[in-house]
């Protein structure tokens, strides 16, 4: 896991799965730039999981 404090950039290049969101206690503002929209999306996280 990597977290990222304010002013924190991460890179994850083409094809690389990754994870990124926000807990209880914390939000994160997400900005994502890409060329081509083939990304692929995860299922969405459940109520349950988020509280955990």
């Amino acid at each position: 896991m990597t977290v990222l404090k304010p002013g924190d950039s991460f890179h994850s290049n083409p094809g690389v799965w990754h994870w990124h969101g926000a807990t209880k206690d914390n939000f994160m503002c997400h900005l994502a730039i890409w060329e081509d929209d083939d990304a692929t999306r995860g299922d969405l996280v459940t109520d349950e999981e988020y509280a955990a």
